[in-house]
């Protein structure tokens, strides 16, 4: 794939994307995956790049170029290679997606950011970003706090 269309998305600092096709006439689906092969195991540290499985998780982000985008990442879940670490299998992290999140940090920010500077209800923003009230709130209470 085209790495240009990486920096369209503003995923090349972590991400190469693999497939994107439009879905219909409001939606494109994309495929992503880390650019870096290896992976450090979160117990250990030992880097490995030995794949057990690849599965394909689906994250929330923000809409691009005014279309909804429906992401997907392939992901690595990796073996560790140190016989002693209690951790058998781990998946690579980044910054852009936390660990065990289905949102990008830039759409965690931005539902939070809608809520507080606008002064809008949980429900409403939720509403607009199509994710759960439970998870607009969230984002909303991670918002870091203004210095007084």
């Amino acid at each position: 794939m085209n790495e240009g269309t990486s920096v369209l998305l503003g995923l090349e600092d972590e991400f190469t994307v693999l497939q994107l096709e439009r879905i219909d006439a409001d939606t494109v689906r994309v495929v992503i995956e880390v650019i870096d092969p290896e992976g450090a195991c979160p117990e250990c540290g030992v880097l490995t790049s030995r794949i057990k499985e690849r599965p394909l998780v689906r994250v929330k982000d923000l809409p691009a170029s005014g279309q909804r985008t429906d992401l997907w990442w392939l992901k690595r879940r990796l073996v560790c290679r140190e016989p002693a670490c209690g951790t058998a299998t781990f998946t690579q992290q980044s910054r852009a997606v936390p660990a065990r999140s289905r949102l990008t940090t830039r759409l965690r920010e931005k539902i939070g950011s809608a809520i507080a500077s606008g002064n809008r209800a949980v429900s409403e923003v939720a509403s607009e970003y199509q994710v759960a009230w439970s998870t607009a709130h969230r984002a909303l209470i991670a918002r870091p706090r203004p210095r007084p």
